[in-house]
């Protein structure tokens, strides 16, 4: 637990969302003193702020707009399986409201310390309640005519009538449409999606691997992550797999180096890791033949990997590695 990171979200964080407090102080306590590498999961921030999971990526989504989180160093959880592997966040503490300019919203008064009242204004004293007054009072006192309540009868137009019934109240137009209008902010589908965010830091992890520049994560590359796995059927270990063959092939990893030409290629590329996998079972049973057919050199073990966890989803058969043309 981190004092400074709690401290600075109770006390010193800007515009912090008030429905999102308990989901900051959530990440502030698995969070170091800077603020870094705080990695709770959905599922136990949601046990600390008494939240859904939903509500909690909601929240989270809000935080990362308001620019009190951002993206950490996914460094920190690459012991964890891949798709079971939660998101690393930083605060950023660097923010707070006396470098921003917020002024507190405590109350002040002219009691209140360092405040000092106008020069030339008295400052007034307090009001004392006035006792309530009997029906005698409210009479004509010196020719002024008390402004009493009056009863039905004398309330003109106002009062309830015999026969008619009170007019219920009716909002303006305008007053009508503003609360009937709907909200201008558009959801958005990919806030909370987690298991998106992991196949796109592991594409980028694995292109920055081979050298060159880490490649900016955005809106399309967590569209089309999502639709990978929502429409396309793809399960995250497959998509994983599939980024592992392609990064590990120099063919491939020139040519695939984002997630939207990853899902417009995927089907390109397992029938090529198809292709590598009869190639090597071919050449393993040359070898145990002892023909002189020269075995070509096997691939990575990846292709395997992603061919055996295809079967689940009927990419891959043993029937179907049969019929594929020589």
């Amino acid at each position: 637990m981190s004092h400074e990171a709690i401290t600075w979200v109770l006390q010193d964080a800007p515009g912090v969302p008030a429905q999102c407090v308990a989901v900051l102080i959530g990440l502030a306590e698995r969070a170091d003193k800077h603020g870094c590498d705080a990695y709770p999961s959905a599922a136990t921030l949601a046990k600390w702020s008494r939240k859904s999971e939903r509500q909690v990526r909601y929240d989270l989504s809000l935080l990362s707009d308001a620019k009190l989180i951002r993206l950490g160093s996914q460094a920190e959880v690459s012991r964890y399986p891949a798709n079971r592997r939660p998101v690393v966040y930083d605060l950023a503490m660097e923010r707070t409201q006396a470098s921003e300019g917020v002024q507190s919203t405590a109350p002040q008064g002219p009691g209140a310390p360092g405040v000092q009242p106008a020069s030339g204004v008295q400052p007034t004293a307090p009001q004392q309640p006035t006792a309530p007054q009997s029906a005698a009072d409210l009479q004509e006192r010196d020719g002024v005519q008390s402004a009493a309540p009056q009863d039905d009868e004398s309330q003109g137009c106002n009062a309830a009538q015999p026969g008619v019934q009170p007019t219920a109240y009716k909002p303006p137009l305008n007053q009508e449409q503003a609360s009937t209008k709907p909200s201008s902010r558009r959801r958005n589908l990919n806030d909370g999606r987690e298991d998106a965010m992991r196949l796109c830091i592991h594409l980028a992890d694995r292109v920055e691997g081979n050298g060159s520049l880490r490649p900016e994560i955005g809106k399309k590359w967590l569209d089309d992550a999502r639709l990978m796995l929502d429409t396309d059927k793809r399960t995250e270990e497959q998509v994983h797999r599939a980024i592992d063959w392609c990064q590990d092939d120099q063919f491939w990893r020139s040519n695939v180096m984002a997630i939207p030409k990853l899902r417009k290629s995927f089907d390109m590329l397992r029938l090529k890791a198809l292709e590598q996998l009869r190639r090597e079972r071919e050449a393993a049973e040359a070898a145990k033949q002892g023909g002189s057919r020269s075995a070509p050199a096997p691939g990575p073990e990846r292709a395997r990997g992603w061919i055996e966890a295809g079967r689940a989803y009927g990419t891959a058969t043993d029937e179907s590695r049969k019929e594929l043309p020589a």
